[in-house]
């Protein structure tokens, strides 16, 4: 499995987590890496917001999978959420719940990783 790590720090890394993740889906079709890259941006958007702008995002890919985990030293955990019509935030989560085949949270003391996995079709 091929992975990649990169240091996101403030609103512009949601543009550079997209970047490296489409960057690793060239050749895979359109389709996965734009689901990718949009829930890659989720992950960072809400690390940014939550725990003061900082995060490591691991993008990792073989043949069939791809796992994307966001890292930040916040410890509160990440609720999925049901915001009303009017809210203007919110939906993350529940996004990545809808789109991908697996998502989950890890501890391990510092902090939280936030991670998501597509299946790759051929």
């Amino acid at each position: 499995m091929a992975t990649t790590r990169r240091q996101i720090v403030g609103a512009s890394g949601v543009r550079e987590a997209r970047s490296a993740v489409r960057s690793v889906l060239v050749g895979r079709g359109e389709h996965a890496a734009e689901v990718a890259a949009l829930l890659a941006s989720e992950l960072v958007t809400n690390a940014v917001v939550h725990s003061g702008g900082a995060a490591e995002l691991t993008v990792s890919v073989d043949e069939s999978r791809l796992r994307v985990a966001v890292a930040d030293s916040h410890e509160t955990m990440p609720v999925v959420s049901v915001p009303s019509h009017e809210d203007e935030s919110g939906r993350g989560l529940a996004i990545v719940d809808a789109l991908a085949n697996a998502w989950g949270v890890e501890t391990d003391g510092n902090g939280k990783s936030v991670w998501f996995e597509l299946e790759l079709g051929e």
